[in-house]
C-alpha cells in the first residue's frame, strides 16, 4: 500500500513538472527584460501552489489545549490517518521551586511524558 501511495505521488509530482514547468519559464522569459522585481513569475508562482493545494490531497488535523493562542483546525498537506496535536499550556518560571536545571528538565520531562500518555489513550473517533 506505502509503494502504491508513492508512486502515485511521484506520477503526480511529474506531471506537474512536465505542465507547469515550460509554461513558466516562457512567461519567465518573456517577462525577464521589464520586470526587474520579478514580481510577475511571483504571483504566477503563487497562483499555481494555490491551485495545487487544492487539487491535491491533504487532510485535516486537530488542534487540542491551545487555550485560544492557535486555531482549531489546520490542514497539512498528504493523505492517510488523520492526526491530532496538542498543544500544552505555558509554563511559567515561576511555577518551579528551583532554579537547577537538572531539576527543571526532570519535571518538563515528566510533564510531556504524562501528556503524551494521555494523547494516546484519549478518544481519536470525532
Amino acid at each position: 500500500m506505502v509503494l502504491i501511495k508513492s508512486i502515485i505521488i511521484w506520477i503526480e509530482g511529474i506531471s506537474v513538472l512536465v505542465l507547469l514547468f515550460p509554461v513558466t519559464f516562457i512567461i519567465w522569459l518573456l517577462v525577464l527584460p521589464f520586470d526587474k522585481h520579478r514580481v510577475i513569475i511571483h504571483w504566477i508562482l503563487v497562483s499555481q501552489g494555490m491551485i495545487l493545494a487544492r487539487i491535491f490531497s491533504f487532510r485535516k488535523i486537530d488542534i487540542d489545549g491551545t487555550g485560544g493562542i492557535l486555531p482549531k483546525h489546520g490542514l497539512i498537506f498528504g493523505s492517510g490517518s488523520s492526526l491530532r496535536i496538542r498543544v500544552l499550556e505555558p509554563i511559567l518560571p515561576s511555577s518551579f521551586e528551583t532554579t537547577n536545571p537538572d531539576d527543571l528538565a526532570l519535571k518538563i520531562s515528566s510533564l510531556m511524558s504524562s501528556q503524551l500518555k494521555e494523547l494516546r489513550t484519549s478518544d481519536f473517533t470525532r
